[in-house]
């Protein structure tokens, strides 16, 4: 073998090379230390004609001088330091560099590097001499701040590299030995060191640093304390200032509620206790949702439905979509609340308890009262009350209960469809009546100018609420529409010009849009406006199986218990003897819900089955017992 300075570009690949895979690995990396360095081994070539020369040794130390010409870095014919091998050596030349070779160990890179930072060069200096990312220095570089003892132990096998790493989340030398000390040998999981390293640390991901923001926390001059094996793994270093200011941030929202008018605020960065409670509530009314309002809740229904769709079909993994799901939910509660209007004088009797979620979000709990403040509240409901008629205490103790069910629930996806339904036909009801839309002017007119209070299912401003109407109010929408002047001088003249009939047949119409008596039966704002829907439906007679059935599609999206109850009481099965009955039901609960779906539709199909929110509630007084009937009672009481 003898040495020459051949040019780079009389070097080319050789097929005499044993290594197949990898050849270009890292060459980014080798030319960033060949450009610092010199190249530091020479390449083995075989001749090949007249200036050409093979490289059969040395792939990756090629590539890396042809990408620095290539960059500029150096001359295209630079004078390659090589090693001529005869002819039928060259594949045994290729073999003996790739297999004698042996990796260099992380804990010596770690202690050259650190004997390079003693020199004078910073982290970004030796990554650009050696082509490698910073980041990797700064790991090599804590590694070789390790302990002595922990070195050693290294070095004698009784810890692998993952737990050395481990190790480095905590700088202090007499901490990293304790731990060391305190586990058996040999010491292999990386998991196990942290967490007796960090024991009762506070974790960025805690619900305290998110509620405060690390950047806030960094601002204010406290530092994080990062695993640089594990970008995910971030520590408070300073727990006391990050606990100082999310005391600071709770108590700005203590002021901020006082400010508007609360009695009292509890606010606590953990669980907390309660204020002793009266077991009353005060509830807020809402106003009127603006046009822009009413859109965005609009798509976000349709958006919580999807994702009910997608969380309800057995073939998606919902793993994924709960989170989603959630958050939509959030956003729609939130839009909710910001409708809501407190009463200025009730409120300073109550009061809001404020409590860090697990996600690190302020939760409020408004309206609470105290036991102290439910005598003076009772009395300011007294002195509103009517004469002769006693406070509506119930309004201030009903809370934010959910309708009692004794049965499995809907979804409030499912709760909104169904009423929304009930709600297009009642529109279509009243929109016929004037006289009962006079009626339910008047009410709203009391409710509203005369108690205080919120009319639940109208709004007396008349904003059309977007439904899909049945065609019968949208023609009589549009025949008044196309009748009505376009100036307001126009308007206001037409309408003192019509005759009484006339205009209560535009105030059915008119009335009949702004119902919305559409809700997902979870609060109590919800019962109320069930109940609403209730009297309304028995004023018209509504026959709501004229407007809804349950058909498959509806029935597939209900849980499995909700349908098994309801094939139990379908008429054709509680005909059924009762062994019978019961072998038809275990047949049925071994089937998957959308199999089961289909069972029922068949089952239930012409008995016009209604959920309970679709039915109709018999007023008191409406049935009356026939002489027929008593005759049956009393025969079946004799047997």
């Amino acid at each position: 073998m003898s040495f020459q300075l051949i040019p780079l570009n009389q070097l080319v690949a050789s097929s005499a090379n044993v290594r197949r895979t990898d050849r270009k690995a890292d060459v980014d990396a080798l030319s960033a230390s060949i450009l610092a360095h010199g190249l530091l081994q020479n390449l083995s070539v075989q001749a090949r004609g007249e200036q050409r020369f093979e490289v059969v040794a040395g792939a990756r130390r090629h590539a890396a001088l042809k990408r620095l010409a290539k960059e500029g870095k150096i001359a295209r014919d630079f004078a390659v330091p090589c090693n001529l091998v005869a002819p039928d050596g060259a594949s045994e030349t290729s073999l003996a560099e790739n297999v004698h070779r042996v990796p260099m160990n992380a804990m010596d890179e770690a202690d050259a590097f650190a004997a390079l930072i003693d020199q004078g060069f910073d982290t970004d200096a030796i990554a650009a001499r050696f082509g490698v990312a910073t980041r990797h220095v700064e790991q090599r570089i804590a590694l070789a701040q390790l302990s002595p003892k922990l070195k050693a132990s290294y070095w004698r096998g009784e810890i692998n590299l993952d737990a050395a790493r481990a190790f480095t989340i905590e700088p202090d030398h007499a901490k990293q030995d304790a731990v060391l000390r305190a586990l058996g040998k040999p010491i292999l999981q990386a998991s196990q060191v942290r967490a007796l390293l960090t024991q009762g640390a506070m974790k960025a991901s805690d619900r305290i640093p998110r509620f405060v923001g690390l950047e806030s926390y960094e601002e204010a001059g406290g530092a994080l304390i990062r695993d640089l094996f594990d970008p995910d793994t971030v520590f408070v270093a300073d727990p006391g200032l990050m606990t100082r200011l999310a005391d600071a941030r709770m108590e700005a929202i203590r002021e901020e509620l006082i400010a508007q008018g609360w009695g009292w605020v509890d606010v606590d960065l953990g669980l907390g206790r309660l204020t002793a409670q009266s077991g009353q509530r005060i509830q807020p009314t809402r106003r009127p949702m603006t046009r822009g309002e009413r859109r965005a809740l609009a798509a976000l229904d349709a958006e919580i439905a999807a994702s009910e769709t997608k969380l309800n079909d057995p073939e998606i993994e919902d793993d994924g979509l709960w989170p989603q799901h959630q958050a939509l939910e959030a956003k729609r509660q939130a839009l909710i609340a910001a409708t809501d209007q407190w009463d200025k004088e009730l409120i300073a009797h109550a009061g809001t308890i404020v409590r860090l979620d697990h996600e690190g979000r302020a939760h409020f709990t408004h309206g609470i009262v105290a036991k102290a403040d439910a005598g003076q509240l009772k009395r300011v409901l007294a002195a509103r009350a009517p004469e002769g008629q006693a406070p509506d205490a119930e309004a201030a103790d009903r809370g934010d209960q959910t309708p009692a069910s004794t049965g499995p629930k809907l979804s409030k996806a499912l709760a909104r469809e169904l009423t929304t339904a009930r709600s297009i036909a009642l529109r279509e009801a009243v929109s016929q009546s004037p006289d009962l839309a006079l009626g339910i002017i008047v009410y709203a007119g009391v409710k509203t100018a005369l108690q205080n209070a919120r009319a639940h299912g109208v709004e007396l401003t008349m904003l059309a609420v977007a439904a899909a109407d049945a065609d019968t109010l949208e023609n009589a929408r549009m025949r008044l529409t196309s009748t009505l002047p376009s100036s307001d001088a126009e308007l206001l003249d037409w309408c003192l010009a019509q005759s009484r009939e006339r205009l209560l047949e535009a105030l059915a119409i008119l009335l009949a849009g702004a119902l919305d008596l559409a809700h997902e039966a979870h609060t109590s704002a919800d019962t109320a406006l069930q109940g609403f829907a209730d009297r309304l439906a028995g004023a018209v007679n509504l026959d709501i199986r004229s407007h809804w059935s349950a058909d498959v599609g509806f029935l597939s999206r209900l849980p499995k218990s909700m349908l098994m109850q309801i094939a139990a009481d379908a008429p054709s099965i509680a005909a059924k003897t009762p062994k019978r009955r019961e072998l038809q039901l275990k047949a049925w609960a071994k089937m998957k819900r959308d199999d089961l779906a289909k069972a029922v539709a068949k089952v239930i199909g012409g008995a016009g089955w209604l959920p309970d929110l679709l039915i109709t509630p018999v007023p008191a007084g409406a049935l009356v017992v026939t002489d027929e009937g008593q005759a049956a009672a009393a025969s079946i009481a004799a047997e």
